[in-house]
C-alpha cells in the first residue's frame, strides 16, 4: 500500500514537471528581452546630490517596460505600484537601444531629483542635485545598431518623479525609453557597474 502511494506521488511529480516544461515553452517570453534593468539602492545617510557617497544599506533589482514614475511623495508607478522608498535612495537603470535609422536624437529628462546620462559609456547631460520636477533636453547623433542607455538617479528629499523621453529630431513626439518605435528598439541591459 505504502509503496503503491509513493508511486502516484512520483507519477504526479512527473506530470507536474512535464506541464510546467511545456508551459513554459508555450507562453512567449521575448517581451522580457525589452525590460530596463533597475537596481534601486536606499542609502543610509540623506542625499543632496548625485555625488554623495554610496553608503547602500539595502538593494532591490526591478525590471520596467517604460522610464516613468509617478510624481509625488513615494516612488510608485502603472507596474508595481507603491515600492515604498521615499527618500535617499539612487536608481540605475540599463537597457540596450538598437537604433534602426542613424539620426540625431534627442533625450528628455524630468526628474526630482538629479540624474545623470551615460550612452555608450559617455556622460551625454546631467543635474546633480536636488529640484523640483524639471526638464532638461539633450542630444546626440547615434549610428544604426546597438548603443548602450544608462541612467542615475537619486531622490534626495521630498516629492520625486522621473521620467525619460527619446525622439528622433525629424520626429514630432517623444516616446518613453522603453517603447519601440520606427527609430528604436529596446533590449535588456548588460548591467555595467555604477559609475
Amino acid at each position: 500500500m505504502l509503496k503503491a502511494k509513493r508511486r502516484e506521488w512520483v507519477f504526479l511529480a512527473i506530470v507536474v514537471v512535464a506541464w510546467l516544461f511545456v508551459l513554459n515553452k508555450s507562453v512567449d517570453m521575448s517581451f522580457v528581452d525589452q525590460d530596463i534593468k533597475m537596481v534601486i539602492s536606499q542609502n543610509k545617510s540623506g542625499l543632496r546630490t548625485l555625488d554623495d557617497p554610496r553608503d547602500i544599506v539595502s538593494t532591490k533589482e526591478l525590471y520596467k517596460k517604460r522610464l516613468e514614475f509617478f510624481d509625488g511623495s513615494i516612488l510608485r508607478d502603472s507596474e508595481y505600484g507603491k515600492l515604498g522608498y521615499r527618500s535617499n535612495f539612487f536608481i540605475d537603470f540599463d537597457v540596450d537601444l538598437e537604433i534602426l535609422k542613424s539620426a540625431e536624437y534627442l533625450f528628455r529628462i524630468s526628474s526630482d531629483d538629479g540624474f545623470r546620462l551615460f550612452i555608450d559609456g559617455s556622460m551625454l547631460c546631467e543635474f546633480v542635485t536636488d529640484r523640483p520636477v524639471e526638464s532638461d533636453v539633450c542630444s546626440i547623433y547615434l549610428t544604426k545598431g546597438t548603443h548602450v542607455f544608462r541612467l542615475n538617479y537619486f531622490q534626495g528629499a521630498g516629492n520625486l518623479g522621473l521620467r525619460a523621453e527619446l525622439k528622433a529630431a525629424d520626429q514630432d513626439e517623444y516616446a518613453l525609453v522603453g517603447e519601440d518605435s520606427d527609430y528604436v528598439e529596446y533590449r535588456r541591459g548588460g548591467g555595467e557597474e555604477v559609475e
